[in-house]
């Protein structure tokens, strides 16, 4: 057999060995698709590279090396396996599959690559401001840093980049000490209609009166402390842990906004970070995209949030974790008010037990798509 035939092999060598090719085996089911699984020569080849000491390199790209012509069956059955004390030697080693042309195999290529990433993002820990020393700090590198005077959406931000510098610095003379070393993009909700609808006059006054310390500092209490910062690396414990040294710049910045309602190019950067949904994810399907945005753009988005909410009046319902707009005596529209982002153009509805009249009714209001049944939902046909 194959594997003891490798075993005695493996055994008449004195060294370390790589092995490489097609095993024409699969480890475990998920390795196949639409092939069958033979459990016994799984078994086998688990077996075999148990005994024998041999790990599998890390594999890169197609999760499938064979290809049946008819593109109906795919297997993974190359690969390769190295031993042990071999790969903690060098622990670099990667492979990659290349692209499939004249053979129903794809290509395998065994390679050491180191990677740099870069300086490591900028964090604020919420723990750094129990330590001693840290508050001093700040409130001392806030106060020497002048204002830029170009713009007051500048001043916080180039503020912040230099206090960065310096915490960046406090902190790794501290760890020196020691001896040791995560957009949303939000969009307005046209109100123009709503507002037309009500008191057009008070209601158009609420929402274009000046934005007051403290409605800002409000909506900066609003936000959870121990949620993932944006680019800037300072979330809204930072924030509110400081707010008296740092509130006079913080206010001037969204003022600044509410009076030109423009935000400077680089004020509103966001970081995307992509969360695997699966295991072993490789298709940008298998990701979820999480944008983490600056806290002043949070600050103003909420700010208008929390504006329409007010301009709604009656229509709106608060339900505890979600807010809403009353659309009828029997019907709510969850999540227009709830600080979250919708596309009704590229949103749809669907009636449950609801007249097809309200649903044109409703679907017309919101400005939003009729969904019709059977739909296709995460890969599975749901019908009515």
């Amino acid at each position: 057999m194959l594997w003891e035939y490798l075993m005695h092999v493996m055994a008449s060598w004195k060294g370390d060995v790589i092995i490489i090719g097609d095993f024409n085996e699969v480890w475990y089911s998920n390795e196949s698709f639409r092939s069958n699984f033979n459990v016994k020569g799984a078994n086998a080849f688990n077996s075999f590279i148990i005994q024998a000491g041999l790990k599998e390199i890390p594999f890169g790209g197609c999760s499938f090396t064979w290809c049946h012509k008819s593109g109906s069956k795919m297997s993974k059955l190359d690969r390769f396996l190295i031993s042990e004390c071999l790969l903690s030697v060098c622990p670099t080693l990667s492979s990659i599959t290349l692209d499939r042309f004249l053979s129903d195999h794809r290509p395998i290529l065994l390679r050491e690559s180191t990677y740099d990433y870069g300086p490591s993002p900028f964090w604020f820990f919420k723990y750094w401001a129990e330590v001693d020393g840290f508050k001093k700090l700040i409130v001392k590198t806030w106060s020497d840093n002048a204002a830029c005077g170009s713009n007051d959406m500048l001043n916080p931000m180039y503020k912040l980049k230099n206090l960065k510098k310096k915490i960046r610095g406090w902190n790794s003379m501290r760890q020196s000490f020691k001896n040791s070393k995560i957009m949303l993009k939000s969009k307005l909700v046209d109100v123009e209609l709503v507002i037309d609808k009500g008191n057009a006059s008070e209601e158009r006054m609420d929402m274009e009166a000046d934005v007051t310390i403290k409605e800002i500092k409000n909506t900066v209490w609003d936000c959870g402390t121990n949620k993932s910062p944006g680019p800037d690396g300072f979330s809204f414990d930072f924030y509110r842990r400081f707010w008296s040294m740092i509130q006079k710049d913080v206010v001037a910045a969204v003022k600044c906004f509410f009076h030109y309602g423009s935000i400077p190019k680089g004020c509103n950067s966001s970081f995307i970070a992509l969360i695997p949904k699966i295991p072993d994810a490789k298709m940008v399907k298998d990701f979820r995209p999480i944008s983490l945005i600056g806290r002043l753009y949070k600050i103003i988005a909420k700010i208008l949030a929390n504006r329409l909410v007010t301009v709604l009046g009656d229509n709106v319902v608060d339900a505890g974790m979600f807010k809403g707009i009353v659309l009828n005596s029997s019907m709510v529209l969850s999540h227009m008010a709830s600080g979250l982002s919708m596309n009704m153009f590229k949103s749809k509805i669907i009636g449950i037990a609801v007249n097809g009249d309200k649903v044109d009714q409703v679907a017309h209001r919101i400005g939003c798509g009729i969904l019709e049944v059977p739909f296709t939902y995460l890969g599975s046909k749901v019908r009515g």
